[in-house]
């Protein structure tokens, strides 16, 4: 009796390596547990009643990107500057490191809806990850709205601040989603 190697064809390794990530990715949650309600908990302040390790972004078989997770973990503190309207941010250096080559544009503006607490603070409480995204974004290129008149409009529903509300991230993620569909976010 002589053994032969078995070779695999490229389609059925690829399909083969699929199934096994797809295996190997697959998560349980807790009965009763889901997205919203974490994101409900963590806006409220609330502690997570699962075991499970708090994760954060856009998820891809229960695992946030990594830049949502690298953003997640940057220390920082964001202080009003400009009267107010705008924000300083103590650790910029670093942020633009990891968001100015552009290629992560997709995954920050999938992450901007994210609530969990990062481990940046602005008036010594926590920033959302989506602010991180958000802040992310805004180094990684640019977008001016305009009003119906050409001038730039006084409140635009892309813009957040350190305490906007999930509702405002969601709206924000949206907002952001268009700029990048109609392709009028421009790079440096």
């Amino acid at each position: 009796m002589t053994h032969r190697k078995a070779r695999l064809r490229p389609a059925t390794a690829a399909a083969s390596l699929y199934l096994l990530a797809a295996l190997c990715a697959c998560r349980s949650r807790q009965p009763g547990q889901s997205r919203s309600n974490e994101s409900l908990a963590a806006s409220a302040g609330q502690a997570r009643t699962d075991a499970r390790p708090e994760t954060s972004g856009p998820r891809v078989a229960g695992t946030p990107a990594p830049i949502a997770r690298q953003l997640r973990e940057m220390p920082g503190t964001f202080s009003a500057a400009d009267g107010g309207d705008d924000y300083a941010y103590s650790n910029l250096p670093a942020l633009r490191a990891l968001t100015s080559d552009g290629r992560q544009i997709d995954a920050l503006v999938a992450c901007i809806d994210d609530v969990t607490p990062s481990r940046s603070t602005f008036q010594g409480r926590p920033v959302t990850v989506g602010f991180m995204c958000y802040e992310g974004l805004t180094q990684a290129g640019y977008y001016e709205p305009a009003a119906s008149n050409g001038d730039i409009p006084r409140t635009w529903p892309g813009w957040l601040t350190p305490r906007s509300s999930p509702a405002a991230q969601r709206a924000a993620q949206a907002a952001w989603q268009r700029v990048i569909r109609d392709k009028l976010f421009v790079r440096p």
